[in-house]
């Protein structure tokens, strides 16, 4: 199921938190719409810190299910419902390396992956953790498709270890 969020950070210092609005559930996040938004007006606009859209990702899991969500609302023709937030100091920390484990407040929610299909995961060189992918976006590699994730190893510039 193709998605996408518009990421707003809203508060005063030091309390500034990025929220996620996300279109599961709320639309189909149609490009046209959605590649229009100029994030610096649509946040002029907002009277917020900083808007920022995240492209169409593809969630991987066979079910989703999210309960205590936030407000839907409508970004320039994109309806997208609050799902958590993050401290906009680790939000900003989250996005500096590349694979960078962060944790958000989000809205209680569930993935269900069925027995006997595959799974992709992640584990970094420790060994003790392994993250399942949860979603996936075409916007770097427009030929990625949810039958070549098995082979994403290959195609990704992993750091070292």
């Amino acid at each position: 199921m193709p998605f996408c969020e518009v990421e707003v950070a809203t508060g005063t210092p030091p309390d500034i938190r990025v929220n996620f609005n996300n279109t599961s559930g709320a639309s189909d996040c149609p490009p046209d719409k959605f590649d229009a938004i100029n994030p610096q007006e649509l946040a002029q606009r907002l009277r917020v810190d900083r808007v920022v859209l995240n492209p169409k990702r593809h969630w991987v899991m066979d079910q989703f299910t999210i309960s205590e969500i936030g407000e839907t609302k409508d970004f320039e023709g994109i309806r997208t419902t609050w799902i958590g937030s993050i401290a906009l100091k680790d939000f900003f920390a989250a996005g500096s390396e590349p694979f960078t484990p962060f944790e958000t407040n989000r809205a209680p929610s569930r993935n269900i992956y069925v027995k006997g299909k595959p799974v992709f995961l992640l584990t970094p060189p420790d060994g003790k953790t392994a993250y399942i992918v949860q979603s996936y976006t075409d916007h770097v590699d427009k030929g990625l498709t949810m039958d070549k994730l098995p082979q994403l190893g290959n195609l990704l510039r992993l750091p070292a270890g």
